[in-house]
């Protein structure tokens, strides 16, 4: 089987308007059914989560009805289709990450702290760097560090496999330069879209989650 190139994919977001149907559109697309994650308090977002092989998985996040708040995370709630809308990236220094990124004219905003609960009770916690800022027309990803603990994939649900991460854009060089320069070769290929395109490895074969 094709392995991803080496891309520091911590997991791909894709966006819809309610959780419940994107799980049950993921389970019927991929033939493995994402579980609950759980909801971002005071972020008026929730999702769903969905392994992606060792280290990388695919969030489903949805604005939450039952949170009510002055603006939703990333702008979800004005999402007008189901979209693969950003990605977040790992790092295990987000302070030399942020030093990087800033060298190169990347403001990737404040470190903050992040956590979660999840169905079960536990509480997930993380740092990251702003994933409101919408950076490279959104291909250029946040990024994030678990601490010791590691991201959640091991307790995911198993059977895809993510095989590429790729992109479009109508003027691609100068964006692909700049992730170049802050470490992550992913590819850009000219389109008149603006597009994140995930290649997986699934139950029901190769698919291209856009």
């Amino acid at each position: 089987m094709t392995q991803m190139k080496k891309l520091p994919v911590d997991h791909i977001l894709y966006g819809v308007p309610y959780l419940g149907w994107g799980i049950n559109h993921i389970h019927d697309l991929m033939g493995a059914k994402p579980i609950i994650g759980g909801k971002h308090p005071g972020y008026g977002t929730h999702n769903a989560l969905l392994g992606l092989g060792e280290i990388a998985y695919l969030e489903i996040i949805a604005p939450d009805p039952d949170q009510k708040v002055d603006a939703v995370w990333m702008n979800l709630d004005q999402l007008t289709k189901p979209k693969l809308f950003r990605w977040a990236a790992y790092s295990n220094d987000l302070t030399s990450t942020k030093r990087l990124c800033s060298k190169q004219g990347i403001d990737i905003g404040q470190i903050k702290a992040g956590s979660r609960k999840t169905p079960a009770g536990e509480l997930l916690q993380w740092e990251l760097t702003d994933p409101n800022l919408v950076l490279g027309d959104g291909l250029i990803p946040f990024f994030i560090d678990w601490g010791e603990n590691g991201n959640p994939t091991p307790t995911l649900p198993k059977g895809c496999r993510l095989i590429n991460l790729k992109s479009t854009h109508p003027n691609p060089a100068p964006l692909r330069l700049l992730l170049q320069r802050i470490n992550i070769n992913m590819d850009v290929v000219e389109s008149d879209e603006i597009r994140l395109i995930a290649q997986i490895q699934t139950p029901k074969g190769l698919i291209e989650l856009t």
